[in-house]
């Protein structure tokens, strides 16, 4: 039996497209590639195919959580030219390559959303074109299905994904500055509970380490405390913690 060390492949192993394309034998291609030639002889080619909606809700779907097409490829066993192409709305796809998509979808959204420049640049070109969450289909087959958005993030246009990780402090602020609603509402959430300094922190803003003197704010906090009223935000009302004053003794 071949194994993937055994193929003469290069590339692609275990699908239709590497036994056919590639030269790969290993076990799970014979079989793809015997099914595709049982299914000719039946006359019903049409199996092997499938429209590619919900294949292109779920590419575009794992590019909204911040997975670039080479992870996407990566995961799938597909190529990024496929990726791309189901980025563009592709109309057709091999039902075997729309369930191994389909699959590697399932262990992606399972796991840590990808965090890094990658990843937000990944999300940008999402949001721009508008590309939804896979938890927004309720049938991402449906050609006619529109997807459900929460009115928050459809007036305010920010990400939930990005704004949860950037309150964690699991991203910084160069990382959700490129998206201006998603600084603002990770800066609204975060001064419920947290002063200004503390939000330049957490987010490691530009200039937050600048400060010169206690009672001099550094240039990030000013940079927050300036979002802030732009945008209504009211400051955190946690009062701030003030030391004990300690009575000296009388000298003897």
């Amino acid at each position: 039996m071949a194994t993937k060390t055994a193929c003469r492949s290069t590339g692609p192993h275990g699908t239709y497209w590497a036994y056919s394309k590639h030269g790969c034998r290993c076990l799970n291609a014979r079989l793809q590639e015997s099914v595709y030639r049982r299914r000719l002889r039946s006359d019903n080619p049409i199996e092997l195919v499938r429209d590619a909606t919900g294949a292109c809700r779920t590419a575009q779907g794992l590019a909204h959580y911040g997975y670039t097409a080479a992870q996407i490829a990566d995961a799938s066993g597909l190529s990024e030219r496929t990726i791309g192409h189901l980025y563009a709305g592709k109309a057709t796809i091999r039902t075997s390559k729309d369930r191994a998509l389909r699959a590697a979808a399932e262990r992606l959204i399972a796991g840590p959303r990808p965090t890094g420049w990658a990843a937000s640049t990944a999300r940008s070109a999402a949001r721009r074109n508008g590309w939804v969450s896979l938890l927004a289909w309720d049938d991402i087959d449906d050609p006619n299905e529109q997807p459900n958005l929460g009115s928050t993030e459809r007036a305010s246009g920010y990400d939930e994904t990005t704004v949860g990780q950037a309150c964690e402090g699991r991203l910084t602020y160069a990382q959700i500055a490129v998206h201006r609603p998603d600084l603002i509402e990770t800066v609204r959430r975060l001064a419920a509970t947290l002063t200004d300094q503390e939000i330049s922190h957490l987010l490691r803003w530009p200039g937050a380490n600048d400060q010169r003197s206690p009672r001099s704010p550094s240039r990030a906090t000013n940079s927050i405390t300036k979002l802030r009223k732009d945008n209504g935000i009211p400051a955190c009302t946690r009062p701030e913690s003030i030391a004990p004053r300690v009575r000296r003794k009388a000298a003897a």
